[in-house]
């Protein structure tokens, strides 16, 4: 058996009464079979099995490398659960686990990934950081370490070559760069912390997503943009009257 702390990315039900859970861990993610949904505890494992929930587990290891562990026990660890969270706060908890579930592979393993990915969690609680989730998008890339350092004095009248991640004076013959302006933009996420990042306007905001989207399109083999990402912008236009 394996004993670790991990944060639920993903629930997909399974048959009648389970659900498979993807749990990243300080030694990367990994697929597991919950059982007992079916029980008159259903709705309290419900609650506790919410992406974003991080909990101590003990795990049943795979037997093969095609199947998956089985959750032996789980506990909560207090003050972690999603619920409580205001709607955006929900919705941009739900738009970083999938963003995580579908960038990250099983095989990394990278402490600095779950310590970050840990960190925004708590951030979300404090309801403070309306753009926290480009924020994160960012930073998981350069952790995936597929973007580059950005300096202001050498490179802010450059392209960005997106496809190639490096910065040319010259524009790419490809389509997937971003002017010198665009460029700024992108990498203002870098020193962007807590409310720092402002938008001009409602197309600067969506264009900025674009751009993270497909930065992550280009770099991320088999990426799907995750479907929570429409229901977070037209909830963050909402509220900021962008």
């Amino acid at each position: 058996m394996t004993s670790t702390e991990g944060i639920i990315l993903r629930r997909i039900p399974y048959r009648s009464s389970g659900a498979v859970i993807d749990i990243l861990t300080p030694t990367g993610k990994t697929g597991a079979l919950l059982k007992g949904l079916d029980k008159k505890n259903s709705a309290v494992r419900q609650a506790e099995t919410e992406p974003g929930t991080i909990a101590d587990f003990i795990l049943y290891p795979a037997k093969n490398p095609d199947s998956l562990s089985i959750v032996k026990e789980l506990d909560v660890v207090p003050g972690t659960s999603p619920a409580g969270l205001t709607p955006l706060g929900a919705a941009q908890l739900m738009f970083i686990c999938e963003l995580t579930s579908r960038a990250v592979r099983g095989s990394q393993d990278d402490q600095m990934l779950y310590d970050f990915l840990r960190q925004c969690i708590s951030s979300l609680r404090s309801g403070n950081e309306k753009f926290i989730c480009m924020r994160y998008s960012y930073h998981l890339a350069r952790i995936l370490g597929f973007s580059p350092k950005y300096s202001p004095e050498t490179d802010k009248e450059r392209y960005f070559d997106m496809q190639d991640g490096i910065f040319s004076a010259i524009r790419p013959i490809h389509r997937y760069y971003l002017t010198p302006a665009n460029a700024r933009l992108f990498f203002s996420l870098a020193a962007a912390e807590n409310d720092s990042l402002t938008f001009r306007s409602r197309d600067e905001y969506l264009k900025l997503w674009h751009i993270l989207m497909t930065y992550f399109s280009l770099h991320v083999a088999d990426f799907h943009i995750p479907q929570s990402l429409d229901f977070l912008k037209q909830l963050t236009l909402m509220e900021l009257s962008l």
